[in-house]
Order: C-alpha cells, then structure tokens, then sequence
C-alpha cells in the first residue's frame, strides 16, 4: 500500500495538510503555507479550459474538485495532486512531472475499446516548469455519482453475503482484466499486465444502481506512487499485494465489529468473522489475505473459485437489504436458495457482457471520423509542420506513386480536405552526430522547433524523450525489416533456409557490433558476414534503442559505421568500414545484398523500414525473436499462416502483407509508432490536434494501410477501403 504523504515540512494542525479546506487569497495555506485549495471560478487550462465549482475533499494522494468543462459546459471531477518544494527538490520534481505524463493515458495494446470498470482520465494538465507545484486529471462527470467503498460502508453496513461476493466478484474481474492484457502508454510503449497497487476502501468507487451496484477501481499505484513523500519506502507492487490488499477489503465487508477509517492492513488477525457469515467464505477471504493455504496465485484463479462457492442461504438472501428488490411475500421453498445463486452468477455474467460494451470509462474515449472531410475545426493558416528529412513521414507524404501512379499522399490529402492546401510541410535534419551520448538531445532539438512559433507541429518516430508539456498523438505503425538475399528454398546455400527464417536479437546485436564474422556461427553457409545499414540517422537511432541497446553496443556500432569511412569513387552514395557499408537509399541497400548473393556468392545482412522492403521479394525479411519470447515475422500469408523460406514471395505478392496485429501489438519487437507532436498550448492553433484526427480517419487508415504501414487500429471491414477508393475521382 502507499503510505499516506505526511509532507512532515509543513507544520499543519491537521496533520496532513491535504484534508486543510480553508481557501487562502494568496494560494497557500496561512498556518503552514501548504499550496492550498483552489477557489471556486479558478481556471484551469489543458487541451479545454476548466472552471472550478467546488472542492470535494482528499482522496488518495490529492484533492478533488467539481469543475465545468467551458468548452461545451460538461460536468467534470478534476484531481489535483501537489508537488511541494518544501518536500521535493528540483530533480524529483523534474522525473515525476515527466512521468505524470507519460503515465496520464493508457489503452489497450491492440487498439479494442473495452470497459472494466478502470477510472481512466480523459486528460492530464502538467504546470510549466516555473511554478511546477499542482498537476490535474481529468475525469468525466459521472465520477459525481461515485462514492468510495469507505462512505458507502459507513451507511449500509452490514452487508449481505451477496452483495459481499458481488463486490469482491467485480474487485477481482477487474483486476483480472488489468493483470493479463497488453496496455499502451501515451508514450507509445507497451506493458504486458498492470498491476493496481494501491487497492484500499479509497480506491474502489461505488454506484448504486436498480438493482445492485457497479464498482470501480481508481488512483492507481503508477499515479499515486509519483506525489509520496522521496522520505517514504516503496514497495514495488505485485499482483500478490492485490490480491491481499482484496482480502483486506474483504475483512471489513464481513467484520463483527469494523471501523471504516481504520487502515488496512493494521489489524486484519484481531477482526471476528460475523457468526452469519459462511464458513467457505471465511476461507476464501483467508487464502486472499495469506492466512490460509494454498494462497492464490492469480486474480482469474481467486475469482473462479468465489464463483465456486456454495449457494448462499436462502434466509440470507431474502434477508438481503443491498442487492435484492423490494417484492411481496411469498412462501419460501426448498430450491430458492439454488435459484437465487444461479441469478447471482447469471447476473454477474451478464454484467460483464454489458459493461465490456460500454465506453462510459473506456480506456480508449476517441471519437474516430470515417472520413477527411467529416473532421472539424481544420485551420485555414498559415499553418506549418515538420518531419525528419528522409524519415518515414518524408518518403510516405512525398514519395510519387505509393498511392497510385502520379500522385502523392500529400496531394490524396489535400484532394481530400481543400484547407490544406495552405499547409506548408518543410523537411528538417536532425543528425545522429548532433545527438550522440546526449541523453534528451533528440526531444530537446524537438522543444526547440516548436518553441520557434514558426512551426505549428513535428511528425517523428522517437517520442522517448519528448517533454511532457507536448502532446504525442500515435497515428500508425512501421517496423524495422531485418533481410537476406532469398533465392530460393531449393539453393543449397539458401540464407533463409540455414537460418530456419529467423533471428534474434542477442545474434542481430553480435552481428552489428563486429562480434559475428562468419555465417558458420549461425548454422548458415561457410561465408564472411557483410554487414549493411541505411545512411538514416532517424532510423539508426531507432535499430540503437532497440536492438543495441546498451551504451557499450552502441559505441562499438558507431565506431563501425563512422562517417569518416572510406567513400568509393565509383559508388558516391555507399560508405563502407571494413565489411561494414551504409547506403544512401533503400533501393542501393536491396540491390548490393542481391548482387553479393547472385553474382560474388557472398553474403549479406541489411536492415530498413519494413514498409520500404515489403514488396522486394528478391530479398526474404527475418522473423525476430527476443529472449524468452515466441519468434514473430513482420509478414503474415491472407490465411493467417506464418511465412516461411519456403514461401515464393515473388510469385505470390498479393497472397501475403504486413503483419498489421503484431506491430499493432507491438509483439513484433522492431517496431515504432508514428507520431504527431504539437505545444499544449492553447493560445496557438490547434493544427497538430486536427491533422492527427485526419491521419486517424478510416479513410487515411486505408491509404497508411496501402503503402506498406500497420494501421493504427483494426479497420473492421477490408471492403470499406475499396469502397472509399472507388469514390475518388
């Protein structure tokens, strides 16, 4: 559990200053000149532009408030956590606020839109750097209706055995949920299972309902966690911690005797079971809290097992004052009890169908438009945006004929929506050299361009490093293609088939640091390696972060590829180091790794964009795999079947495509997000927010989907992108 801030600097008669309600003119308090509450008509400002109606009181780590939402005067819940300086100093000030961002949004890794009952916020407000103190989350306005567990327990205790196991039931479904699924962070990277961490009688949010309740989980550790005192210990969380802290929950739902503003935990071995209350349920709760075995290990398993339960008690159900209706006497039979526990299950099921559809707290709240021409409020200008020279956007929005012969993406856009037009896109460089062994060089170059006012917003691949005070928008995937010759499966000396079509990257890593020589090493052909890379710094940085990853590999990478290496008279865009060559164009990379195979019999490696070698058959890209991870290809066959050597890509290319769901996944470890990049900054256009929503549009998702990217999300239907393009002039 996370302990309570004690911000012991602050001399507060309270104890804790974040109960203090008294609003100070001067914005602090004038006992301890804790940062105070904020008044009523305060504004707030983030992507919209807040008003303060009413301090609701501390919950967790920070305040709450009832706010209007003055753009369409919505009702919204903002929670306002502090950042003392009397508590923190600029360092750890610095890292949380970074951290608050990135943290602030979260969905599903594969894009589904679905609803367990996770009290997401819509938006997180970071401060500016100079007054870096309050930091708010953005809830929808039906966390009103919400009361937490504590004030629900203080005015109707006791509860019934079933409204007990219905509580405990969707506790545990929900975190079932956030244990087992890939998460996305804002950030772009991807989490396998979130653990809750902070589970107490505050964080579990009620609504009663007709009939029954709905509960909530909310202010989870990965939040909470970044406005505890540095003075205070933490405890890395962990799904057992869950689990115990659900069994404590438990133990106040079913004490003879509780007091509610007690903390958990304290005294859990001195509370009585009510003399009611069954005995299987006794012993569940124990193994949940670890006083009795086998404790579980899992939330799925400590939730089939309340399920399992034996009927409740016929009394006990129509004794019930939470769950069951008001209804008229009837005469009590022998199988009541049976039919009751059946409804209790049949209901608990159905309820998890229902809310798996809701979007009322979906981890994902974006309203896609189908179409260019349906997104609103597009600027007319001068509007301004930037991208990497030679990067991924560069070639993608400039490149003729990806889309159709003669045309550009840029023009299919402007076509599409005519205020574009007076957009101006601009390339930019930012060079590998100006951002080696600087660690944020990369986002502060970013901050920069923005900060200029010239440009209105960035397209990059690389968000690791951006400053919070940016928005990241992801609008589609790519991948790094890791490739061989392919000849073809019968060769002797097939590359493919030596290498069973596959790689990892612990062997992709040996390779680009000069550690593997030979193919032999490898189970491959008795040949020297030559080792060959794009000339793209973008990209480059990418294959580090990813592939080399510590500083020691990558320095020895650098050295190997240095610019000072020796330029051939008669090839002025190769630059080679040894055995070591970088290629000015995808298009030099792919035909010297065929000439090596097919007229000096040697062989070679190169990597590039997956959606630039996507449809080069004559070269087979590589599956990867990761330690302790299940291999995976950036190609899949239309029926869903891997591709193997023995696959004839060139005589079949319209039998396979990228393997969207692993990049969108990101299973496929090679692989980056495309991002828009834009000042939270409302006194500027809000162009970077608007073109993100084009690029997010079904229509655009197609094209991406065309010239070799992973959509962003699953276009539900392939025929709709026919359809759209059958419409175009």
């Amino acid at each position: 559990m996370i302990p309570k801030p004690p911000y012991s600097q602050y001399a507060c008669p309270q104890g804790n200053p974040l109960t203090c309600n008294a609003v100070s003119e001067k914005g602090s308090c004038s006992v301890c000149h804790f940062p105070g509450i904020l008044s009523p008509k305060t504004k707030i400002n983030g992507q919209h532009q807040y008003e303060m109606v009413a301090f609701l009181g501390q919950r967790g780590n920070g305040r709450l408030y009832e706010a209007t939402n003055l753009s369409d005067q919505s009702s919204c819940v903002l929670k306002e956590y502090v950042l003392p300086q009397q508590t923190f100093n600029f360092e750890q000030i610095f890292k949380r606020r970074e951290a608050f961002t990135q943290r602030s949004g979260i969905r599903l890794a594969d894009g589904r839109a679905q609803n367990f009952r996770l009290v997401m916020p819509l938006e997180a407000i970071v401060p500016s750097l100079s007054s870096p103190e309050r930091y708010f989350l953005v809830y929808g306005g039906e966390q009103t209706d919400t009361i937490s567990l504590r004030q629900f327990l203080e005015n109707k205790s006791p509860l019934s055995v079933a409204s007990i196991r219905n509580i405990l039931s969707q506790i545990l479904q929900s975190l079932e949920f956030m244990h087992q699924q890939q998460f996305r962070w804002i950030s772009g990277q991807v989490q396998s299972g979130l653990l809750h961490g902070n589970l107490n009688l505050d964080s579990v949010l009620v609504a009663e309902q007709n009939p029954g309740l709905l509960v909530y989980l909310c202010d989870f550790y990965f939040w909470e966690s970044l406005f505890t005192s540095p003075l205070d210990p933490q405890c890395r969380p962990a799904i057992a911690q869950d689990l115990q802290a659900v069994g404590e929950i438990a133990q106040y739902l079913t004490a003879a005797s509780k007091d509610p503003q007690q903390p958990l935990g304290e005294t859990s071995m001195e509370r009585q079971f009510r003399s009611d209350f069954p005995p299987a349920d006794q012993q569940f709760i124990q193994r949940l809290t670890g006083e009795s075995d086998p404790p579980f290990e899992t939330s799925e398993q400590a939730r089939q097992v309340l399920l399992s339960l034996p009927p409740i008690p016929k009394s006990e159900i129509l004794s019930s004052s939470v769950t069951a209706q008001e209804s008229r006497p009837t005469r009590p039979c022998w199988w009541m009890g049976w039919v009751f526990a059946y409804l209790f299950i049949g209901s608990v099921g159905i309820g998890w169908l229902y809310l798996r559809n809701q979007t009322k707290h979906s981890l994902s709240t974006e309203n896609i438009s189908c179409c260019i021409d349906q997104v609103a409020n597009v600027p007319i200008g001068p509007v301004q945006f930037l991208a990497e020279k030679q990067g991924t956007w560069d070639f993608l929005y400039t490149q003729p004929h990806l889309l159709k012969r003669n045309t550009t993406l840029q023009r299919e856009l402007i076509q599409a929506q005519a205020l574009l037009q007076s957009w101006e896109y601009q390339p930019i460089s930012i060079s590998q050299d100006s951002i080696a062994n600087q660690p944020g060089a990369h986002g502060q170059r970013v901050i920069t361009l923005l900060n200029g006012q010239t440009a209105n917003f960035i397209i990059t691949n690389h968000t690791d490093d951006i400053d919070p005070s940016f928005g990241v928008k992801p609008f589609a995937y790519n991948g790094i293609a890791v490739f061989v010759a392919f000849g073809y499966a019968q060769r002797e000396n097939s590359l493919p088939r030596r290498l069973k079509g596959k790689i990892t990257l612990d062997q992709l890593r040996r390779l680009y640091t000069g550690q593997i020589k030979n193919w032999q090493e490898l189970g491959g052909p008795n040949r020297p390696v030559k080792v060959y890379f794009p000339d793209q710094d973008g990209l480059l940085r990418i294959f580090e972060r990813q592939v080399l990853v510590d500083d020691s590999s990558i320095a020895a990478f650098r050295k190997l590829v240095a610019t000072r290496g020796r330029i051939p008279i008669h090839k002025p865009n190769q630059k080679c180091v040894g055995s070591f060559c970088g290629f000015a164009s995808t298009t030099l990379q792919l035909r010297a790794v065929i000439e090596d195979f097919e007229d000096r019999d040697s062989f070679s490696i190169g990597f590039d964009e997956l959606n630039k070698v996507i449809n080069q058959c004559s070269v087979y890209p590589l599956a990867l795999a990761e330690k302790g991870k299940a291999t995976v290809s950036p190609l899949r066959l239309n029926n869903h079947r891997p591709v193997t050597p023995a696959t004839d890509l060139c005589n079949s290319k319209a039998s396979y495509s990228v393997n969207a769901q692993a990049l969108q996944n990101q299973t496929y470890p090679l692989t980056f997000s495309l991002n828009v990049v834009y000042p939270r900054d409302n006194r500027r256009q809000p162009a970077g927010q608007t073109f993100a929503n084009i690029l997010k549009t079904q229509e655009t998702q197609c094209w991406l989907q065309q010239i070799g990217l992973a959509p962003y999300r699953k276009i539900s239907v392939k025929s709709a992108c026919r359809a759209k393009s059958k419409k175009k002039p």
